[in-house]
């Protein structure tokens, strides 16, 4: 009978044979799902898919790309904003 913290489903069930030739069953915590980008949805390319735990080992320009909006917005909807703001701004600056 698995413990109580063990009946939970957010920890991955992985079958695995011991040196004993017994079949047992091994619980590790799922890891994170890819990161989207918040204004199109669309899947990070830079960021890694780990455990908190492992994630939190990183170095912060591992887990994040050096850049403006890094880890929150693509690298596309990032240049059409930034292409937005320069165009928006420029036209109240000849006003």
């Amino acid at each position: 009978m698995p413990a109580g913290k063990e009946k939970s489903r957010s920890l991955r069930r992985k079958k695995i044979i011991t040196p004993g030739t017994r079949l047992a069953t091994r619980y590790t915590r799922r890891p994170s799902k890819r990161s989207r980008c918040r204004v199109c949805g669309n899947v990070l390319n830079a960021s890694k898919t780990l455990t908190r735990k492992r994630s939190n080992s990183l170095s912060r320009t591992e887990r994040r790309p050096e850049r403006p909006y890094g880890g929150a917005v693509c690298g596309v909807c990032l240049r059409v904003g930034i292409t937005k703001a320069i165009r928006t701004s420029s036209v109240k600056e000849e006003i």
